[in-house]
């Protein structure tokens, strides 16, 4: 299932207590509006390309939920990449500092339209099979090639939404690492 909806897991162990990396990482957050949070636009900057902080999300307790706030100019809003990964995790003590648990996903609108995307697929290709199973691979020759464009579709699929998400994602833990280094 990681390979159609992409995830990826990791920890961090720093040398700082946890009020300090919640400390550290409340500095690069700031809280999103309404919109932001679910369409990604962003309305308070019609007139500015600057984000205000690096990550969208909240900074509770010892838990967070950001994502990275790289902003694309379309006419007049800002919007975020929809590839950019949602980021959560919690900070843990240890005996010499403190242990981050990362959890990387999609964008919940990426992840809805992929759903509807590899379900539209896996439709056209079963109704394919289900061609191909009763009349044999002679259909193939024919107009009618849904085994073979549900296949397709559903490759399409999955290889935009795991490169979309992987592109961003790779660098996730080496800012998070040059954060808390920095500290």
């Amino acid at each position: 299932l990681k390979y159609l909806l992409p995830y990826d897991k990791f920890t961090l162990d720093v040398p700082h207590p946890p009020h300090e990396v919640i400390e550290e990482l409340s500095v690069h957050v700031e809280p999103p509006g309404i919109l932001v949070t679910f369409f990604g636009w962003r309305l308070d900057s019609l007139f500015s390309n600057q984000p205000r902080a690096k990550y969208l999300g909240h900074v509770r307790d010892r838990r967070f939920k950001i994502c990275s706030q790289l902003l694309i100019r379309n006419g007049f809003l800002s919007m975020h990449d929809g590839f950019m990964p949602t980021i959560s995790g919690r900070v843990e003590p240890r005996f010499e500092g403190s242990r981050i648990f990362v959890h990387q996903r999609p964008n919940i609108f990426i992840l809805m339209v992929t759903l509807l995307w590899l379900s539209a697929a896996a439709f056209v290709f079963v109704e394919g099979a289900e061609d191909v199973l009763h009349e044999g691979p002679q259909v193939l020759d024919g107009d009618d090639q849904f085994f073979v464009s549900g296949l397709f579709l559903f490759a399409v699929g999955v290889i935009l939404t795991n490169g979309g998400f992987w592109w961003e994602a790779r660098h996730t833990k080496p800012e998070l690492e040059l954060m808390f280094s920095a500290s």
